[in-house]
């Protein structure tokens, strides 16, 4: 395991353990399983993100 990886997991380990797991598993899962996870992190990131605001009018 790269030494990298395994820093992350023990720290993961510490405050988060499912993700901690994803990460473990990440360079098993098929590209599709993981086209698949990054895609529904994009779009919670896109529904969590605020809404452009108008500018304010003159």
């Amino acid at each position: 395991m790269d030494a990298r990886l395994a820093f992350c997991l023990a720290f993961l380990a510490e405050t988060d353990l499912e993700l901690a797991a994803v990460v473990a598993a990440w360079p098993t899962l098929p590209d599709a399983i993981k086209a698949g996870i990054v895609a529904m992190v994009n779009a919670a990131r896109r529904c969590a993100a605020p809404a452009p605001t108008a500018p304010p009018e003159k």
